[in-house]
């Protein structure tokens, strides 16, 4: 890939988290925001307009447990916090796809070369993992929020 379409697809790749980013944030404002979480955030999306789709959805996890670690206090398991926020339901698929990605085992999806149908299937994982933290960075608890 030359330099200019690699450019061109950062762009673009860039351009789709801004919609889902403005979809879920317009007219949000977060006091006591968790700017760890918020810097992973970041290096979320960076990740995915290069293509580091792996490293994505694992800083994806990571940034929701900095979240949650910051609402509810260090300690403890993603799972387990996942649970006190009340959006277990919604993100288990994720900490299962980082346990898959991360440890060594029978049901790893990390794959060397990706086929087209792999690779947007984790985009799609990544767009949904983008909107998933943003929805718990702005309510990181469900009983708490009014939406």
């Amino acid at each position: 890939m030359s330099d200019n379409a690699f450019l061109n697809e950062f762009k673009s790749k860039f351009d789709e988290f801004r919609e889902i980013e403005a979809s879920i944030v317009v007219g949000k404002f977060k006091d006591n925001a968790c700017t760890k979480a918020f810097a992973l955030l970041r290096d979320m999306e960076l990740c995915y307009a290069s293509g580091a789709y792996y490293a994505c959805l694992i800083i994806a996890c990571a940034s929701i447990e900095a979240c949650l670690n910051h609402e509810f206090g260090d300690g403890g398991f993603l799972k387990a916090k996942l649970e006190q926020s009340g959006y277990a339901p919604e993100a288990d698929w994720l900490r299962e796809t980082r346990n898959k990605i991360v440890h060594q085992n029978d049901h790893s999806v990390v794959k060397f070369h990706l086929l087209e149908e792999d690779e947007e299937e984790l985009k799609d994982l990544c767009r949904r993992a983008f909107a998933l933290v943003h929805t718990i960075y702005y309510h990181p608890s469900k009983q708490s929020s009014s939406a």
